[in-house]
């Protein structure tokens, strides 16, 4: 017999392995908290978030800042560095102010670490999940404009679009980590159950009620409304002891459906699935419906992707 522990639910949690059922005791696991940050007010708004997660699960805090360096600078002898002032003074700088947030975080009890590079961001973060073993990422964004939208995308955007690791946007000051009530957005295929059983165990930690929601649009989910409520009832069913209430709610396209809907529920957070092969981003032509759901949405949005 296996028996679960938090080690092995964790490799389960991190890894998409066969997903570990809700009748299994076990509690989700996260031990390396990844926050970029340029050190403004508004990504230390995402370390003080990350600072409560950390304190809940006893996890360490990995603060990465992107820097205008040489791709091959960790490569680069001692000697040949020196030959870089620019860049050696803004390491400088970098380390001055980690110290200030480290403290901050010491003074929680939880541990930290800086890790610094240079080249494109998501790449970048990608790499250092693997290598620090990061399963969890907290970001913080300003969210864009409707016009800017189709113009510009944020760094948060890249991050979400270019990592395999569940990403936690925020967008404002949260002094007090609840997240009473939890919208998980899908359309309810079989590729949407691994993000649904991580949702699952992220509500049971914080004793969430789920609100399963499908967005009925003109364009959106065509198939036969007895067929989404029968796949609804398979996801309802997975909650087990966990609140579940299922939606219907019209929007005009996915992304307001979800935020006008969280409202109407007074959600605290969005959960939704972000894998490559999504439905939604093969339905919808131009921008990710998940991009303009982080960009809109007031509230904390919670994406989930996985590599496999």
């Amino acid at each position: 017999m296996t028996f679960v522990t938090p080690r092995n639910a964790l490799c389960h949690f991190l890894k998409n392995e066969m997903p570990l059922t809700l009748n299994q005791t076990f509690e989700v696991m996260i031990t390396k908290i990844l926050v970029p940050t340029d050190f403004s007010y508004l990504s230390s708004q995402a370390v003080q978030v990350a600072i409560e997660l950390a304190t809940r699960f006893n996890a360490e805090i990995i603060l990465y800042t992107n820097l205008n360096l040489p791709t091959n600078w960790d490569e680069l002898p001692e000697d040949s560095k020196k030959h870089y002032p620019e860049e050696l003074q803004r390491i400088y700088n970098i380390n001055v102010l980690f110290r200030d947030y480290s403290k901050q975080i010491q003074a929680n009890g939880v541990k930290s670490t800086l890790v610094f590079s240079g080249g494109d961001i998501s790449k970048s973060i990608q790499r250092v999940c693997d290598k620090h073993q990061v399963d969890f990422i907290v970001m913080a964004t300003h969210g864009l404009s409707r016009i800017n939208e189709l113009l510009v995308e944020s760094n948060t955007q890249t991050t979400i679009r270019g990592v395999h690791c569940p990403v936690l946007a925020i967008k404002e000051d949260m002094t007090n980590l609840k997240f009473k009530n939890l919208v998980f957005a899908s359309s309810f295929n079989e590729v949407d159950k691994p993000a649904f059983e991580k949702v699952l165990a992220f509500a049971k930690m914080f004793d969430s009620t789920i609100h399963l929601v499908c967005i009925n649009t003109s364009s959106f989910f065509t198939q036969p409304g007895v067929l989404i409520r029968a796949a609804m009832d398979d996801f309802e069913k997975m909650c087990g002891a966990v609140p579940c209430k299922k939606h219907f709610y019209s929007g005009f396209d996915i992304e307001s459906g979800v935020v006008n809907f969280a409202e109407r529920v007074k959600a605290d957070l969005i959960a939704i699935s972000n894998h490559t092969t999504h439905p939604i981003r093969r339905i919808v032509k131009g921008r990710n419906p998940v991009d303009l759901l982080v960009n809109r949405a007031q509230i904390p949005v919670l994406t989930l992707d996985y590599a496999s």
